[in-house]
């Protein structure tokens, strides 16, 4: 099995999944709690680009400003990617943001206990549900046979009165 398969199952989040947590966090703390380097921004971006788009295609890519120093510089790092797919890009990012970051792990391992405790809490809940439900469902059987008991008891009293009461009327 690959290394890095293992290794996101060992996170406890799908591929996809980690990817958009991953990429959700070098958003929110790029330049913030998030310090990279230029080479590692291009890396990362080349990732990004390389997930979103495939392999760089020069015959479908918007021309470059002869003084966009950045953009040549990006575009020559999604060109090194080569042919990789997009789930070996995703691999890429979320490998590279970790080694990278800290702080990324720690914050995946929080989100997936908030997730755990979310899903632990619903379960509760809908335990709690369905054990309210079959109460109520008893209760209300309990009602209607107690119900169809006094509703005998009514018609046994009626026909003991009404055989006695015949007698005086015929």
């Amino acid at each position: 099995m690959d290394k890095n398969v293992d290794e996101l199952e060992k996170w406890g989040f799908p591929l996809v999944e980690l990817y958009r947590m991953a990429l959700q966090f070098y958003k929110q703390n790029s330049g913030k709690a998030l310090h990279l380097s230029y080479e590692d921004n291009l890396k990362l971006i080349a990732f990004k680009q390389q997930q979103q788009c495939g392999p760089f295609d020069p015959k479908t890519a918007p021309e470059l400003g002869v003084l966009d120093v950045i953009g040549k510089d990006r575009r020559m790092h999604w060109q090194m990617l080569g042919d990789i797919s997009r789930e070996q890009a995703m691999e890429g990012f979320i490998d590279l943001l970790d080694t990278m970051c800290s702080a990324f792990r720690p914050y995946v391992e929080a989100v997936r206990k908030n997730r755990d405790e979310t899903l632990k809490e619903e379960l509760k809940r809908m335990e709690k549900e369905k054990q309210e439900k079959e109460r109520k469902e008893r209760e209300q059987q309990e009602l209607l046979e107690e119900g169809y008991k006094e509703e005998m008891q009514r018609r046994q009293l009626q026909d003991a009165l009404n055989k006695q009461t015949y007698q005086q009327f015929k």
